[in-house]
């Protein structure tokens, strides 16, 4: 059930925009070469990685059918588009630049999915990733309750909220990554403060992403609408007043690495 729906992810295109840009800015310029866009959603950005990294090419992969169609727009004799699992997909030349902005979370064992990637840079090539771990804030653990307290809409196993369950800390990527050879490396947490006009913004935000796991485990958009209700109820509660302003502070991690010689020679 592909669930992501672009509009919605664009309501907040600008917030969206400067985790973006601030992992374009640790990347160091390339000379032509080739880049993978790995969960590369609607496609605007994906589009702009050809003139601001300096490859010749870059392939957006996404598993959605409705970001893909959305993304096929942007595609030209620089930038292309296909379907893929982020974590398994496997590229027919040596790449220059693996690009993640906002995907990675979705997938469990991270030590293995950048090594996946790794394995497939050419010498000198760059890993960046970016990643939210904003589990801990008070609107994504009200996910969490309230599917508790709503067990009983779900046919099967409760969902998790995946940015909780598969990220690991920083410390734990400057391992991973000094593991894998990195030549040079960057790894840090940057929150980002984002001004709402209000408490209740944050369910058009996280209906554009968190919520996803949600949706798909009810499977019936009367016991969706039934869980809103529920979560809106209780951000009500802990967000304050629905009429004031509100900042929604966003943790994220980026991770950035150089490899200098190939995997193989490790």
């Amino acid at each position: 059930m592909d669930v992501w729906s672009p509009a919605q992810y664009r309501r907040f295109a600008a917030e969206r925009r400067q985790p973006f840009d601030a992992l374009v800015a640790l990347c160091e310029p390339c000379r032509s070469g080739l880049a993978y866009d790995l969960g590369c959603g609607p496609g605007e950005l994906t589009r702009e990685l050809p003139r601001r990294l300096g490859v010749a090419r870059v392939v957006g992969v996404d598993s959605s059918d409705a970001m893909l169609q959305s993304a096929a727009e942007h595609a030209d004799e620089s930038v292309s588009f296909q379907q893929g699992d982020l974590a398994t997909f496997v590229s027919p030349t040596p790449v220059d630049v693996m690009f993640s902005n906002a995907a990675l979370h979705w997938a469990p064992d991270h030590a293995a999915v950048l090594a996946h990637w790794r394995a497939q840079l050419a010498p000198g090539g760059q890993l960046a990733v970016q990643l939210p771990c904003n589990g801990d804030h008070p609107a994504y653990q009200a996910i969490a309750i309230t599917v508790g307290e709503q067990r009983a809409l779900f046919p099967g196993p409760l969902p998790s909220v995946a940015s909780a369950e598969n990220v690991e800390t920083v410390e734990r990527y400057v391992e991973i990554l000094h593991g894998l050879g990195a030549s040079q490396l960057n790894v840090h947490l940057r929150v980002f403060p984002h001004a709402l006009a209000g408490p209740l913004e944050v369910i058009e935000w996280v209906r554009g992403t968190a919520l996803h796991p949600i949706r798909v485990a009810l499977n019936d958009e009367a016991a969706y609408g039934a869980f809103l209700a529920s979560y809106e109820a209780r951000l009500r509660r802990i967000l304050g007043p629905p009429d004031m302003p509100y900042l929604f502070t966003f943790k994220r991690i980026f991770l950035w690495a150089r490899f200098d010689t190939p995997a193989a020679a490790r």
